[in-house]
């Protein structure tokens, strides 16, 4: 397993009125297990769409992660696309509606309405992903070759859920880590920048991304971000330091520091 997706489920997303910071989080997540994320995609609550976001990231990446859309309202519906994406029917699972129960009890200390039950609807053949902090429990499910899980868009459910469900069955798949390193430099120009360090650009081991940052044009800061996958952290450091030595050589007198992902 070497490539990902995230579609971000939720109209309020592509209204502005709320901030998408599980994509971010899940990048940054993947990214330490070795698994580089090729697209993120946001999606209203729209069937149709999503079923065709989810179907189209699983002919591009082996894990197509889902973030929101499994709560118990109409417009709740990842789990539903996702069983349409793949084929399968919608069954209730006895585990997951115990759960509802007794996490509603909890919460709230009473029987929860018919209408939560929606929870433990999953696509047939789905593990279920445990949620300890809320209602939702998440699906796991794997078609020829590609690994779906739909995860909840409250930030604590989800990433509680991933780091004790997901993260570990990642870790067994992957194929080691990937290491960004970013330099940074001012009183240079993006464009003065590439023009010293042109030749390194087309690097793959590691790959080098100019990238503009705070500050006027010229005065302000322009990083470098410097990208490589290996089999452990000690090797990847050993193929950055050099590229890294070499740009501060060149730009030295630009140069404000260093930030390790």
């Amino acid at each position: 397993m070497t490539s990902a997706e995230v579609v971000a489920v939720g109209t309020e997303i592509l209204l502005g009125s709320l901030v998408d910071t599980n994509t971010a989080w899940l990048s940054r997540r993947l990214a330490a297990s070795g698994i580089a994320v090729h697209r993120h995609t946001a999606v209203g609550d729209d069937s149709a769409r999503l079923v065709a976001a989810l179907s189209e990231a699983a002919a591009r990446a082996d894990l197509v992660l889902s973030t929101g859309g499994l709560g118990p309202t109409f417009d709740d519906i990842s789990n539903e696309a996702l069983g349409q994406a793949v084929g399968r029917e919608m069954v209730e699972y006895p585990e997951a509606r115990r759960h509802v129960e007794r996490t509603f009890r909890r919460f709230t200390g009473r029987e929860p309405p018919p209408s939560a039950y929606k929870q433990a609807l999953f696509p047939e053949g789905s593990d279920l992903i445990a949620n300890p902090l809320g209602t939702a429990m998440g699906a796991l499910l794997e078609l020829e070759g590609v690994l779906f899980a739909t995860l909840p868009g409250v930030p604590a459910e989800m990433q509680r859920m991933f780091e004790e469900t997901l993260e570990p069955v990642i870790g067994e798949r992957s194929e080691g880590l990937i290491v960004s390193v970013v330099l940074k430099f001012a009183g240079i120009s993006e464009e003065e920048l590439g023009e010293e360090i042109g030749d390194l650009l087309g690097s793959s081991d590691p790959a080098l991304a100019p990238l503009v940052g705070p500050g006027e044009v010229g005065r302000g800061e322009v990083h470098i971000r410097l990208t490589i996958r290996a089999s452990t952290r000690e090797v990847a450091n050993e193929k950055i330091e050099p590229v890294a030595e070499e740009l501060t050589r060149r730009l030295g007198g630009y140069y404000l520091g260093t930030k390790r992902g």
